[in-house]
């Protein structure tokens, strides 16, 4: 017994050091798991083991420190631990209150593209805001109490001397902790040993400034890798060709509309109750518009789910998305004509989601290797931005492809339209079930109305192309989660579970056929309309716009293009490695 005390001596010795480590280590973040667990959905959602993995390491990180301390009493050396640790729990702070987000791998890579001009503009904006002002009043109170404690204890410790029933007392279960913490430590083998950034689940690294910045650091470091590996794969492709050379002449266009936060469960094309896309319904009755049934995402996040749609790789192969040309730069090495206009282009950029994808999208080799035109501003409503699409577009002799990437649906979903489209409100939610209250009905109702208003924003670009050779493909990033199966608003990044996948991964997909592209491509058009049933991957997206566009290109394969006859139905991977559809199968669900 007295051996474990010794072990366990530098927490009683370096109290107060242990305090406010732990408190900066994340302590709060403890404590709510403790009070709440129900609000959080992440893989260590029990309060006990929560507890017992993350404060141990947290312990152990401490009483490192505290024996260092104890074996070398430098005032300069426990001075330059606190300032290190009150640095980052200072950043984290700020982040957390600023941005909703812990220490991530996409800091990092903003940091390393933040110019000195925008850094100037990103300290006007938030140096004096209310959230680094809260930031400031917990880094002082921290900081005061942490030099009452110090000085206090340093007066006082050859004179105090801890009971030593007290001590034993307390020396098992700290030294439990510690061993589990020791053990919980593998999670930093697992950091090292990440073959890329989708190998370790965000969720199971503790929250901590510091273990958050040795993760972080260890993703940007493989993110850099591995858009270096992207932008030589795109630039050193074979280049495409078209099939049929007479048909180059069509002034062809092709039209790929991203969707964002689309749920198909809200639009009757997929049987819901009210009539939120009324151009799409009535295209499809007129046989111009076809409805794909049975498409899913490969993650619920635009980040990823956009690299392997706009990427020619095959997840379901264990092909990565750097391991495959980019689409856009495969149709302008064809010889089309390519635009892309991005509503997200600036929008959230201080978020990873929008930082881990911009930093390709817009890497400048990517830019010159794909796009003929880009949008130069960005737009509060996607109808303005297709407008400044609409009078940017020349109508040319050789082909184009146009790569649209709205708003959509994202949340908050009352900005993303304008007043007049205010046509749902709560009284139109009819349904019944018992958690819906009249402040679940409303948001429900302004998620129709973002879907009301993205419709009529697909009908202006449908418009512009409807007396010309066209085909136009809309297809969401992801899903979107409105209490339509659970009580559960939004998007989460926990556990997976079949309503999750039913709604966040399962997405709308639907192709728009012109009168004059049914003339020139019939055969084609007849293989789409036999193709609606059979299941499809947001990862073999690229199959059908070579298909539907005629490019021969070493990218296509027609075992994998869901509108050939030879198509073979894929594993379907989401997340990287669960397969959806043996997950619905054996889940425990009703739909």
């Amino acid at each position: 017994m007295r051996r474990i005390k010794k072990i366990v001596d530098p927490l009683f010795q370096e109290w107060p050091f242990v305090l406010v480590f732990l408190l900066l280590m994340g302590a709060k973040g403890v404590v709510q798991r403790i009070i709440m667990p129900q609000a959080f959905s992440s893989i260590e959602s029990l309060p006990v083991s929560y507890l017992l993995s993350y404060l141990g390491v947290w312990l152990l990180g401490a009483w490192f420190w505290a024996w260092v301390f104890t074996k070398y009493p430098r005032r300069w050396l426990k001075i330059l631990v606190y300032a290190i640790l009150f640095l980052f729990f200072v950043v984290q702070d700020f982040l957390v209150h600023h941005f909703g987000q812990m220490i991530n791998p996409s800091y990092l890579t903003l940091l390393a593209e933040t110019s000195p001009g925008e850094a100037k503009e990103f300290t006007d904006l938030f140096l004096f805001s209310g959230g680094t002002l809260s930031t400031v009043k917990r880094f002082l109170v921290l900081l005061g109490l942490a030099l009452v404690l110090e000085f206090a204890w340093g007066r006082l410790r050859k004179r105090v001397v801890f009971p030593e029933g007290l001590a034993l007392a307390l020396a098992i279960p700290l030294s439990i902790c510690l061993l589990y913490g020791v053990y919980s430590c593998k999670i930093y083998g697992r950091i090292l040993g990440m073959k890329d950034e989708y190998s370790l689940d965000e969720h199971r690294v503790p929250s901590d400034p510091l273990s958050r910045s040795f993760y972080s650091v260890r993703v940007y470091l493989l993110m850099g890798k591995h858009f270096d590996q992207a932008i030589q794969t795109t630039l050193s492709m074979p280049p495409a060709g078209w099939r049929t050379e007479q048909k180059q002449a069509d002034s062809l266009s092709v039209i790929l509309v991203l969707g964002e936060s689309y749920s198909k469960w809200h639009t009757p094309l997929y049987g819901y109750g009210l009539n939120t896309t009324p151009h799409m319904l009535r295209e499809k009755e007129k046989g111009n518009l076809l409805v794909f049934e049975d498409v899913v995402s490969t993650y619920n996040l635009t980040s990823n789910s956009l690299k392997d749609m706009l990427c020619a790789n095959r997840s379901s192969l264990g092909e990565a998305w750097y391991e495959a040309p980019y689409v856009p730069a495969v149709f302008k090495s064809a010889g089309f004509e390519v635009y892309f206009w991005d509503n997200q282009q600036t929008y959230l950029g201080f978020l990873p989601v929008s930082i881990s994808l911009n930093s390709f999208l817009y890497h400048p080799d990517i830019v010159a290797a794909s796009y003929s035109h880009t949008n130069t501003k960005t737009f509060t409503h996607d109808g303005d931005l297709v407008k400044d699409y609409l009078d940017s577009v020349r109508i040319e002799s050789s082909p184009s492809f146009s790569l649209i990437h709205l708003l959509g649906q994202h949340m908050d979903f009352n900005e993303r339209y304008p007043g007049a489209f205010s046509h749902f409100t709560a009284d139109s939610i009819s349904r019944e079930e018992p958690y819906l209250d009249a402040g679940k009905r409303r948001l429900i109702a302004e998620y129709d109305n973002a879907t009301f208003y993205n419709d009529a924003v697909w009908e202006k670009i449908m418009s512009h192309y409807r007396n010309r050779n066209a085909v136009i493909v809309y297809i969401s990033d992801h899903g979107e989660e409105i209490y339509d199966v659970r009580d559960q608003a939004y998007r989460d990044h926990g556990p997976l579970t079949a309503e999750k996948l039913q709604t966040q991964y399962s997405i709308p997909m639907m192709v728009w056929f012109s009168d004059k592209y049914q003339e020139l491509y019939p055969e084609t058009v007849s293989q789409a309309r036999k193709a609606v049933v059979r299941p499809l991957s947001g990862d073999l997206l690229c199959q059908v716009l070579f298909h539907l566009a005629g490019v021969e290109t070493p990218c296509y394969q027609a075992e994998y293009d869901v509108l050939d006859e030879s198509y073979i139905y894929p594993k379907r991977l989401v997340q990287g490695s669960v397969d959806y559809d043996m997950f619905m199968k054996n889940a425990k669900f009703v739909q």
